[in-house]
């Protein structure tokens, strides 16, 4: 019993690490939507703000499908034992 309480928190500290990184990718993605607009409405070249944004929010939408991803193959695990 206590082995499926502690999977069950790795789980759902993994979920919510997950939501965590989905959170941080719509705000860098809004982020970058703003500096793009920005940029056009200024005409200024706003590149070296955008790429680094861009590659940030990709890094943080990785993590969080892995991290998903883990808590997956954890929910599977716990169903092969009990059937």
């Amino acid at each position: 019993m206590r082995k499926e309480l502690r999977v069950q928190k790795l789980r759902m500290t993994l979920v919510m690490r997950a939501i965590q990184c989905c959170t941080v990718t719509v705000l860098l993605i809004a982020l970058v939507v703003a500096v793009v607009f920005v940029s056009a409405v200024a005409r200024l070249d706003l590149a070296m703000m955008v790429v680094p944004l861009f590659v940030a929010a990709m890094v943080f939408l990785m993590a969080a499908v892995l991290l998903f991803l883990k808590e997956m193959q954890l929910a599977a695990q716990q169903l092969r034992r009990r059937f």
